[in-house]
């Protein structure tokens, strides 16, 4: 918002004193113009919060919505930080799955028993680096426990995350489970 609408504002405010009670028209362009400037200011001071969480914020703020769902075992909310394309490519424990739709289906495959018991755990909070303004990497640390199993697993994700027109989303990932 320029400095020229504050003082118009400001400026509309005093005269609003010197218009009186009888002229409307005239005080309903003051009122229009000071309701201009405070939409101004609002807009200004949301948009410049939003424009000032950096890349890395916007990819912690994606994994913690990933982490949510995961531990929901609800696989279309966990599938909507990744890229929605045929090229996206996950490896898992040495194979590689393509495209989105084929990487949904397994997923919701995986995590059919939301009576299942398994629990993500994150043991260290994900290490996330900007390579650029739309290109991000992280690396999560995770224990995942099963029912069956009284040790857990340690998964270690890397992702490649891209910043679209929809947001930050994973592109590339590789995922390894260490019993």
């Amino acid at each position: 918002m320029s400095s020229s609408t504050i003082g118009e504002a400001t400026t509309d405010i005093a005269a609003t004193k010197e218009i009186g009670h009888h002229d409307v028209p005239a005080l309903r362009q003051v009122a229009m113009r000071n309701l201009t400037a405070a939409i101004a200011i609002t807009l200004a001071v949301c948009s410049s919060s939003v424009e000032a969480q950096t890349p890395e914020d916007q990819v912690r703020d994606a994994i913690a919505g990933m982490m949510g769902a995961a531990g929901k075992l609800d696989a279309d909310e966990f599938m909507r930080s990744y890229w929605q394309s045929p090229a996206l490519a996950i490896t898992f424990d040495g194979e590689t799955l393509r495209g989105w739709d084929a990487i949904l289906s397994e997923q919701r495959k995986w995590w059919s028993d939301k009576n299942s018991g398994i629990k993500f755990e994150e043991v260290r909070p994900p290490e996330i680096v900007s390579q650029g303004s739309d290109v991000a990497t992280s690396i999560q640390w995770m224990n995942v426990t099963s029912p069956e199993t009284k040790k857990p697993s340690r998964l270690v994700i890397t992702s490649v995350w891209r910043k679209l027109p929809e947001g930050w989303r994973v592109v590339l990932a590789h995922e390894t489970l260490i019993p």
